[in-house]
C-alpha cells in the first residue's frame, strides 16, 4: 500500500465523487479537480485525501470513494519511497513520484509530506511522516 493512515484517522473518513475516468488504488493519494476529487500525480506537492479502497470510474460516472483527510492535524501516514531511506531523510519535507509513492531522491520541497521516522532498514523503502502546506 502507498499512503496507509496509522493513527487518529476514526471518525475522519469521508465519502466524495470522483472525476470520471479515474483508477484509483487502496493508498493512492487524491486532490481537488473541479470539484470532483482526482488521483495525485508526481511532482504534486500536496494531497487532499488518501483513499482508503480501490475505484475505477468510467468515462460519465462520478463514483464516491472511502478517503481520509491527508492535512489533518495528527493523522500520521505510513509512506512507500522511490529510493532507499537513510536517517538524514527525518524532517524533511518531499513532493510525489506518482500517486502512490513519495520521491525522497528529489530536492525539499516548500509542502508535500514530511518524513517523521524511518520504517525498517533502507531498502524497505517506507517512512512514517505527514502531509504539510
Amino acid at each position: 500500500m502507498a499512503f496507509k493512515p496509522i493513527n487518529f484517522d476514526n471518525g475522519l473518513t469521508k465519502k466524495i465523487a470522483l472525476a470520471i475516468s479515474q483508477t484509483v488504488l487502496k493508498g493512492d493519494t487524491l486532490v481537488w479537480a473541479s470539484g470532483y476529487l482526482a488521483v495525485g500525480a508526481a511532482n504534486d506537492e500536496t494531497s487532499d485525501y488518501v483513499a482508503l479502497e480501490a475505484i475505477t470510474t468510467g468515462a460519465a460516472e462520478h463514483t464516491e470513494i472511502l478517503c481520509v483527510p491527508a492535512l489533518h492535524s495528527g493523522v500520521s501516514f505510513e509512506a512507500d519511497t522511490s529510493a532507499e531511506t537513510a536517517v538524514a531523510q527525518k524532517g524533511v519535507t518531499y513532493e510525489l513520484s506518482d500517486k502512490n509513492t513519495l520521491d525522497n531522491e528529489a530536492t525539499a520541497a516548500a509542502t508535500g509530506f514530511t518524513v517523521d521516522e524511518i520504517v525498517g532498514v533502507a531498502a524497505d523503502k517506507k517512512v512514517i511522516g505527514r502531509w504539510v502546506r
